[in-house]
Formats: C-alpha cells, structure tokens, sequence
C-alpha cells in the first residue's frame, strides 16, 4: 500500500494528522491504514522514520488493546522496545505487574536491557517497588506536583498491593501484607 508512495507527501500528511483531533470513525481508519501489514514506503522517507511515526501515533492514541495487539501481530518488527516499555510502563504506573507482563507471553524479541530484566521472575523486594510507585503517582495525581516529602504526608489510609500506609505526626505506619513469589507471580504468605 505505502510502497510506492513518496515519503516526503507521507510525511507531510502525517504530520497534518498527528497536530489534528480525529474522530473516532477517522482514527479507526488510520489504524487500519497505518498498522496493518504493508510494505513500508521507500521513496524519501526511511522504514525507522515510518514505524517511528507509527509508534508516536500508537502512544498517542494511547489505546493499550491497540498497542498489545500491534505487538502480537507484529513480533519481529525491529525496535518495538518503546512501545513494549510505554505498555509495560503504564501498568507497572498502576501497580498491575500481572498486566505488564502479560506482553511477554506473546512477543520474544526484546533488545533493551530494561526489558530483559524486566521478563525475569519478580522477587519478593519487586513488590515493594511498586507500591513505592504508586504512591509517588498517587501523591502527584492528587497534588498535580511533587515539592517535597511534606507532599506524602496525608490524612486518609492508602491501599497499596502490600498492604495499607498511613501518616501521622511525621510518621509512617504500615499495615503489611508478606508475599513470597512463586510461577512468577505474587502469593501471599
């Protein structure tokens, strides 16, 4: 479809459509047109230039279902780790480590360290990460911004997959749950 295109009218149309809100009709048929499997354009425009612009829309879009099942239908596609991290990112940002790593049962070529150690079974210190993750995410969310530890000082209980934190007086209480690992994935104790 994009073969025989010249890169230089690609690249200004999707440039044009990238700074434009689509409808949702609109962006449906850009998926289909941008994502599915065709030859990528040779004409003034490289093949990094045209997934880097299919991994900015798929971002963008921010539609996880979309970004997983591009990955799944396109396991060998070269330099896939930033849209495998953006996937994995947003789910370990949400404390749902089975939901990130769920992309690793379907695609196998993964190139950054980052995401090689990420495959690996998680340890019983992992947890506690992401829990410190959350909250952080937790505290900016609510406050729109970060100043200083006085920012983590709240008044209501906050739940977290370990278990529950509250502050007091200065102080940090924990109610906590103990997890071991086990088939890579988080039991409790």
């Amino acid at each position: 479809m994009w073969s025989n295109s010249n890169g230089n009218d690609i690249k200004y149309l999707l440039e044009k459509l990238s700074s434009k809100k689509l409808s949702n009709f609109s962006e449906k048929i850009l998926d289909v047109a941008l994502l599915t499997n065709s030859y990528f354009p040779s004409n003034n425009i490289s093949s990094e230039e045209f997934l880097d612009f299919k991994f900015k829309y798929l971002k963008k879009r921010g539609d996880l279902t979309l970004i997983k099942n591009f990955l799944i239908k396109n396991p060998s596609i070269k330099d896939n780790d930033q849209i495998i991290r953006f996937y994995a990112d947003y789910y370990l940002s949400n404390s749902q480590l089975d939901k990130s790593c769920e992309i690793f049962d379907h695609i196998k070529i993964v190139k950054s360290d980052y995401l090689n150690n990420f495959k690996i079974s998680p340890n019983e210190i992992t947890i506690l990460a992401y829990d410190a993750l959350g909250l952080i995410y937790y505290i900016w969310k609510k406050n729109g911004e970060i100043k200083s530890i006085n920012d983590f000082f709240v008044k209501e209980k906050i739940i977290g997959k370990i278990g529950s934190f509250r502050f007091d007086n200065g102080k940090v209480y924990q109610d906590l749950k103990i997890y071991k690992t086990e088939n890579k994935k988080f039991i409790e104790f």
